[in-house]
């Protein structure tokens, strides 16, 4: 068998599109909690900015979320202030455990929520964090080929928001390197906002940094009727073109071939954790550290098999990315160039 990776990656895909499709289920919304005051827990995944009623506010995106029994609250409370007395492995362990039991019953199903916080202290990435806000349910479409913003947020691993969001309390634990990253790209969107004017620096942030939540409404129209919107998106191209920048780069620098692939993997690490790793940067990462890893063990690079292997990490991430834009175009189309593109080029010459 030529290519046995692709034919298991087949199967996988298939499996999982048939366990999505008649297992999973119509979203659930959690109407009963909407517009209630809720206290939620969980880790800090991501942080960004928005536009919410015309103001800039820091949005956080909290994983393995729960929504807090009001007589668990104090006892969280005391469980974070004792934190620093705890070792990561053990927090978040004891996190697992004894989430289920801190969970409100109307809200078993939540893994994960947006926080739009109010102005204050932001919490570190990666750290255990107590909020406390008004809680805004995703509703279903009511028109056919309106946005679904239940669909759409289930497959990014959330399932509401937190409005008007405060800050109660963290854990003295958080990923020092994702904060970093953070920091970083705070800072390079301070340096695009000093180079140019109002519009132009926030398509200069999209395009460089992934900060689309500030783009401007008129703009992101504009691009989108002119349908080039898409060069907006920190995408798989980006990071290819960083990868190949510095790898040829460290090559002529005459740096030992191992060094330079440890460098080049590690730096483009950086920029997808510090933009967001989104679907189709995670593809051209793994895509790329595969062609890499192919030159130094002297073997023969092959597409299908590469993007197989990423379309496997992809799902096995998160599962819905099936029904994702992102995953479906970015995927596609490295399949088409690799299996239209040979038989194209043979038929041509």
């Amino acid at each position: 068998m030529r290519r046995p990776l692709c034919l298991l990656g087949l199967v996988y895909v298939s499996a999982v599109f048939i366990a999505i499709s008649f297992l999973a289920g119509r979203t659930p919304t959690y109407e009963t909690l909407n517009k209630e005051h809720v206290i939620v827990a969980g880790y800090v995944e991501g942080k960004e900015y928005r536009m919410s009623q015309e103001r800039k506010v820091s949005v956080i995106s909290l994983s393995e979320a729960v929504i807090i029994q009001e007589n668990q609250v104090a006892i969280l409370e005391q469980f974070l202030s004792d934190s620093e007395k705890i070792s990561q492995n053990r927090l978040h362990n004891s996190w697992k455990k004894n989430r289920g039991n801190l969970s409100r019953e109307d809200a078993g199903g939540i893994e994960g929520v947006l926080c739009y916080m109010q102005e204050g202290k932001q919490p570190q990435m990666g750290s255990l964090v107590l909020m406390q806000g008004k809680f805004r349910a995703f509703s279903h479409a009511s028109n056919q080929g309106e946005f679904d913003a239940a669909d759409y947020y289930r497959i990014m691993g959330k399932q509401g928001r937190v409005m008007e969001c405060r800050f109660v309390a963290q854990s003295s634990a958080y990923d020092v390197f994702r904060e970093k990253m953070w920091l970083l790209r705070d800072y390079l969107s301070l340096v695009v906002d000093a180079c140019y004017d109002g519009e132009d620096a926030s398509v200069m942030k999209a395009m460089l940094l992934g900060e689309k939540g500030t783009l401007d409404a008129d703009i992101k129209e504009l691009y989108r009727q002119t349908g080039i919107i898409h060069i907006l998106a920190v995408s798989g191209l980006h990071l290819s073109i960083i990868g190949m920048g510095c790898h040829k780069l460290f090559k002529k620098a005459r740096i030992p071939n191992v060094i330079n692939i440890i460098l080049t993997i590690g730096l483009m690490y950086c920029y997808g954790t510090m933009t967001g790793m989104g679907i189709s940067m995670l593809r051209a990462y793994i895509m790329f550290g595969i062609h890499l890893g192919a030159s130094l063990a002297g073997r023969t690079y092959d597409l299908l098999t590469a993007v197989t292997v990423a379309a496997f990490v992809a799902l096995l991430r998160q599962p819905f990315y099936m029904w994702h834009s992102g995953f479906l175009f970015s995927f596609g189309a490295v399949c088409g160039i690799g299996l239209f593109l040979p038989a194209a080029l043979e038929n041509l010459l």
